[in-house]
């Protein structure tokens, strides 16, 4: 599976899970799936010490970020904002 494709799978996994288990709105469904994401990727990389995953994720959060411009003040935002800063 294309490493496209298997992020998109993966963040839609964690946002149904999300989804169903806190019923949380749409962007926050989003902010959780990409922290949540971000972390497997921080996972991974300590396990496997492959600098690529935190790439992987810090690319990830930049435009997780730059797409929810709009909701900056939200919990959920913030939240991503700080994982970053501790990548």
């Amino acid at each position: 599976m294309q490493d496209g494709v298997k992020e998109r799978t993966t963040r839609w996994i964690v946002l149904k899970i999300c989804s169903i288990e806190f019923g949380l709105s749409e962007v926050a469904e989003y902010d959780m799936t990409s922290l949540q994401l971000s972390k497997v990727y921080m996972e991974i990389s300590s396990t496997t010490e492959n600098k690529q995953d935190l790439l992987s994720a810090e690319m990830h959060l930049r435009s997780s970020l730059k797409q929810a411009t709009d909701f900056q003040g939200t919990e959920e935002y913030k939240a991503l904002g700080d994982y970053l800063v501790k990548l």
